[in-house]
């Protein structure tokens, strides 16, 4: 997995809601990835409806760019390497960067194959304990399954 430094924190709500939105579009890939596979993935990285609505632009767009290099069966490797860039010269704000590392993470931990619960912790540690917080009980009323 890529090792971050200096995880930045959100400085707005409205930020932390769309990652706490692609939380839960990596738990929704990884339950699908286990259930049908990989390749099964590619026929949802361009439908952006229902709960997905929300997400759009450059953070959709970098999570599809990673997500199809999973599908096409690159080795995570020159995944991490190409996440690492892109995250690297972005010039964004710390919301944003903190949203594209979370969206690495999550990537490379579906092609793992780890378990989907695995994954939601591995997101959510990246949080802080206050975030984290908030995004598990976003993850709860959007229907994601915890054992409390």
């Amino acid at each position: 997995m890529i090792r971050f430094t200096n995880v930045p924190k959100f400085e707005t709500l409205t930020e932390a809601r769309k990652l706490f939105g692609m939380c839960k579009v990596m738990v929704d890939f990884s339950e699908k990835a286990r259930r049908e596979g990989l390749l099964a993935l590619d026929e949802g990285i361009d439908d952006n409806s229902g709960i997905y609505a929300d997400l759009h632009g450059m953070l959709w767009d970098y999570f599809k760019v990673l997500m199809r290099l999973v599908v096409d069966g690159t080795d995570a490797s020159v995944i991490e390497n190409i996440a690492t860039y892109l995250v690297s010269t972005t010039n964004a704000n710390n919301d944003v960067l903190l949203t594209m590392m979370v969206i690495s993470e999550g990537v490379l931990s579906i092609q793992a194959g780890d378990n989907p619960r695995i994954l939601t912790e591995r997101l959510l540690s990246m949080l802080g304990w206050d975030g984290r917080k908030e995004c598990r009980e976003y993850l709860k009323s959007v229907g994601v399954a915890f054992d409390d």
